[in-house]
């Protein structure tokens, strides 16, 4: 069953996702000390659905984990987070011809694994970097389009492949990215103040050293990020073992409130085939690796 919400939550011990039922765990905050969350395998992704809320607002008191990390709405990890969710073997494709503005269908490279229902991300195109958009697949069509609701707001650009100029060629088609997920990390009512996940590597008062580490594949952070403090939606800190490597891939960085995804001081992380969607900053920062 669904746990009652919880105030700040610490885990020490090792908790395993139900795959028999939808599951909502939500705090708020949580801290994966020496333990472990896991939901699904990378051979059995999680099939139901799985979402981690975090509830503290701004003005709620933060938590002090220690003398670096203090804050709220926090989901840290010092232990392990292991999420693998149900993601298309598409997760980023574009467009093979261009669309205009009220068009309900869309051509595209691929579509591998999307389903009615899903939701897509569609770039911007013509240098007006406002001009994206989400739509829901309604339908897939005889010559290869996919049926989408609600019409385009905007005109996007796609051809068959890069377009070729008097000095070479250059990649202008518009993105169109996966966005959904069934495993997802979101904030509670107040969304202006996103759930920052924090990958931490310290040293507790008892002189133990705890390097946290992450596999999310499959999962869709929405939401995340602080503007004012700059936390990210996913940040790595001081994580410096070499026992495991942390992989980010297939997962979907949507309205971050910062940066998507902060590296900062760490070893062996692979961040691969994601998608950003709105990051409020940039997508990604890398320092001190």
């Amino acid at each position: 069953m669904n746990p009652n919400p919880a105030d700040y939550m610490i885990i020490d011990g090792t908790v395993i996702a139900d795959d028999t039922r939808n599951i909502l765990l939500t705090a708020r905050s949580i801290f994966i000390r020496s333990g472990s969350i896991t939901a699904g395998s990378p051979t059995t992704p999680f099939h139901h659905n799985f979402t981690i809320q975090i509830n503290n607002t701004k003005s709620d008191k933060g938590w002090f984990i220690d003398e670096v990390v203090a804050g709220n709405k926090y989901l840290v990890v010092s232990g392990s987070l292991n999420l693998y969710g149900n993601a298309p073997d598409t997760v980023q494709t574009f467009l093979t011809q261009s669309a205009s503005k009220d068009d309900v269908k869309i051509f595209v490279k691929s579509k591998t694994g999307w389903a009615i229902g899903d939701t897509l991300g569609i770039s911007p195109s013509y240098g007006i970097y406002s001009q994206y958009e989400t739509v829901k697949i309604i339908g897939f069509n005889d010559d290869g389009s996919v049926s989408i609701d609600p019409p385009l707001l905007y005109n996007h650009y796609g051809s068959s492949g890069p377009l070729k100029t008097t000095h070479g060629s250059i990649d202008v088609n518009s993105y169109v990215a996966h966005l959904n997920r069934n495993i997802k990390v979101i904030p509670g009512p107040d969304v202006g103040w996103g759930v920052n996940i924090l990958v931490y590597g310290y040293t507790d008062g008892d002189k133990v050293r705890r390097d946290g580490y992450v596999d999310l594949s499959g999962v869709q952070i929405q939401d995340g990020g602080q503007y004012d403090t700059t936390a990210s939606a996913l940040q790595f800190l001081n994580v410096m073992s070499d026992k495991y490597t942390s992989i980010v891939q297939k997962t979907s960085f949507i309205n971050c409130k910062a940066w998507c995804i902060n590296v900062e001081n760490v070893r062996n992380v692979t961040i691969k085939n994601n998608v950003f969607y709105n990051a409020w900053v940039f997508g990604a920062r890398v320092k001190g690796l």
